[in-house]
């Protein structure tokens, strides 16, 4: 074999394997992950005597204690301080 020949056949199976990969990256881009759910939330406005955990309570059938992490996350809350006029964004479908 020729050294032009092996030159071009080294370019060659470059070419294809870095299109190979740009197209199967290009693929698996699409395909969306399974945590990557559209989240919609409901603003709430604190009034006096509000805890998270009554809010949680009121806006969930299941588990409260993971509305209220979430709420806490959402929310950026240190130690679930809250005060009355504070909005709150609590995740729907929860």
């Amino acid at each position: 074999m020729k050294i032009r020949d092996y030159k071009r056949f080294i370019i060659s199976l470059t070419l294809i394997l870095l299109l190979g990969t740009g197209t199967l990256n290009l693929a698996f881009s699409l395909i969306p992950a399974h945590g990557d759910e559209i989240r919609t939330y409901t603003t709430y406005e604190v009034v006096r005597g509000d805890t998270v955990w009554d809010i949680a309570r009121s806006h969930t059938q299941k588990d409260v204690r993971d509305l209220v992490y979430e709420i806490s996350v959402v929310n950026n809350l240190k130690n679930f301080v809250i005060k009355p006029g504070d909005i709150l964004r609590i995740p729907d479908n929860f």
